[in-house]
């Protein structure tokens, strides 16, 4: 597993995404714009990816050098759902924290 990169000192999200991934190219994209395009910015996005064979890791270092609160972790093998989501846990450091799977968007109505 690639070693987290701290947040800066001057940075903490109030809010940590956690993001478990396995083999869905398909559809994260759409999932990390949805999250990238929320307008809350003391957030932080962390992804783990858990040994996928597909060309989602390539997708998660593309929009983690382009987006700085997004974080890439990766596990070399298949760990499954609860070792994925507790990883991302510990590498969090927001006030709350919160799930979403890969192949889900996340959309706040507006009121």
């Amino acid at each position: 597993m690639k070693k987290p990169t701290p947040a800066p000192l001057n940075f903490r999200p109030k809010v940590s995404v956690i993001v478990p991934v396995f083999n869905t190219a398909p559809y994260l994209r759409q999932c990390l714009d949805s999250l990238t395009g929320q307008t809350l910015r003391d957030i932080e996005i962390i992804c783990v990816d858990d040994g996928s064979t597909d060309e989602s890791p390539d997708i998660l270092r593309e929009y983690e050098a382009r987006k700085p609160h997004l974080k890439a972790l990766f596990h070399e093998c298949n760990r499954g759902l609860a070792q994925t989501r507790k990883t991302g846990a510990a590498c969090s450091n927001g006030d709350y924290v919160m799930f979403l799977d890969s192949d889900d968007e996340f959309f706040l109505p507006r009121l």
